[in-house]
């Protein structure tokens, strides 16, 4: 775009030439082939120059992305094949307009000295400088917008607790062993809780269709977790009516617990006196009591709307869940696998922490920052850059009319308000419709 305005502005001084080409046989598809010639052999210097540029800076790219492509993936065939085609397309879709443009001037006209000299540019320049802004001004605005909802996930109340949440995974290799080494973890110092479960917290993907109180019609799809009595404890969540399961209530094995968005869902002002069913492999209904609501808590990404959750009691989960105090959690660490080694011998210890699973999920949003920044960066250059060439050669055009106005008494400051203003016009018309194509894309994000 770029290269189409200043080719076009500074078309004068290239009349002359194709006016006397003209003049002594020169055909027009003859220009227009040179142009575009000239255009494309641009294109081929500045591919072999980002190459370079790729090749230095693909180790940073790499690191900031968490990839690993090598350089000797562009020497591939396809590779070649589809730089090629563009190299040659920007070539000629850059030298265009310019070739079309320079290639219409009558020769008469031009070796006349009537063509006129002034660039304040048509429509087709102003429409590019337009689509050109509108394109940094989305970056820019894009770019504002992700941070901002970054910013705002570190921030946002989950629900629960998530720090100091060490998640043990594989402990189906402990066997039956699996409550003892529970019970051997609640006696360690530094521990508050444990808990067995089969999901955690921002990864619970398992989920079954459930019915209101045994009708076997409308049922609700609830994501559902199983767990131990402790789980509340451990992950830190709230009740919102009712309680979570107790060991003093031996009926709780066929109970469960829902949270509120269920019980909405449900369409239930209360949970008292009400049961869910799930549906059986033979068809049959298998009937539970609802002997509490915990308050909603963001169990998923943040990108998902908080869906029906519902617990149920069991102690076969994979995983065991340990709430440490804070404190010297390095040294509680080495403990817990010491006490690992003693009930797993020759088992690999693999754990986690709940808080770093959740950073997990949003680390590819904190890539895409980091890269937008650097394109709105070289975005926004690279139009400032062909912005302040036209308008130097507009101010390079119109140095007689600044002159007159200046002997007549027009101030510098009126004089560059005067020329600003054509442009802050432009930028404006790009403004208006980059705004609703931000709307349009990043609302879904949000």
């Amino acid at each position: 775009i770029n290269f189409m305005n200043l080719a076009t502005a500074r078309s004068a001084g290239r009349a002359k030439e194709v006016g006397i080409r003209k003049t002594v046989g020169a055909t027009k598809r003859r220009l227009i082939t040179q142009f575009l010639l000239e255009s494309v052999l641009l294109s081929i210097i500045s591919t072999a120059l980002a190459i370079i540029v790729l090749w230095l800076s693909l180790p940073y790219l790499n690191q900031m992305t968490g990839k690993s492509i090598g350089i000797e993936y562009i020497f591939s065939g396809n590779a070649l094949i589809s730089i090629a085609v563009i190299m040659v397309l920007v070539g000629v879709l850059a030298g265009s307009y310019p070739a079309f443009y320079l290639t219409s001037f009558q020769p008469g006209m031009v070796l006349k000295g009537s063509l006129s000299k002034g660039a304040k540019g048509s429509w087709i320049r102003s429409t590019l400088v337009v689509f050109q802004f509108a394109i940094s001004i989305s970056l820019i605005v894009s770019t504002m917008i992700i941070y901002k909802q970054l910013k705002l996930v570190q921030a946002q109340n989950l629900g629960y607790d998530k720090e100091n949440i060490l998640i043990i995974d594989n402990t189906r290799v402990l066997g039956d062993n699996k409550q003892a080494f529970k019970n051997k973890l609640n006696a360690m110092s530094g521990v508050k809780e444990a808990s067995i479960t089969n999901y955690v917290p921002p990864h619970v993907y398992s989920n079954s269709v459930f019915f209101p109180d045994g009708v076997k019609e409308d049922g609700i799809l609830f994501y559902q977790v199983n767990c131990d009595h402790d789980y509340q404890n451990t992950i830190g969540f709230n009740m919102y009516s009712g309680r979570f399961f107790s060991e003093d209530f031996p009926s709780d094995s066929s109970a469960v617990v829902i949270n509120r968005k269920g019980m909405e869902e449900l369409g239930w002002a209360s949970h008292e006196g009400h049961r869910i069913a799930e549906p059986e492999r033979d068809g049959s209904l298998l009937y539970h009591d609802v002997v509490g609501v915990v308050e909603d808590f963001n169990f998923s990404s943040l990108h998902n709307e908080i869906e029906p959750l519902i617990f149920m009691l069991a102690d076969w989960g994979g995983l065991i869940s340990v709430r440490l105090e804070a404190g010297n959690v390095n040294n509680m660490i080495s403990d817990i696998e010491e006490a690992w080694k003693e009930m797993a011998p020759g088992e690999p210890f693999d754990y986690s922490f709940l808080d770093q699973n959740f950073d997990a999920m949003f680390e590819s949003e904190q890539q895409l920052g980091d890269i937008f920044v650097i394109f709105t960066s070289l975005a926004i250059f690279i139009a400032c850059l062909g912005l302040f060439g036209l308008a130097s050669y507009t101010v390079e055009r119109r140095t007689s009319e600044i002159g007159v106005r200046k002997v007549f008494g027009a101030s510098e400051k009126r004089v560059l308000g005067m020329i600003s203003w054509e442009f802050m016009m432009l930028m404006i018309i790009a403004f208006v419709i980059a705004t609703p194509i931000v709307i349009y894309l990043m609302s879904d994000w949000l």
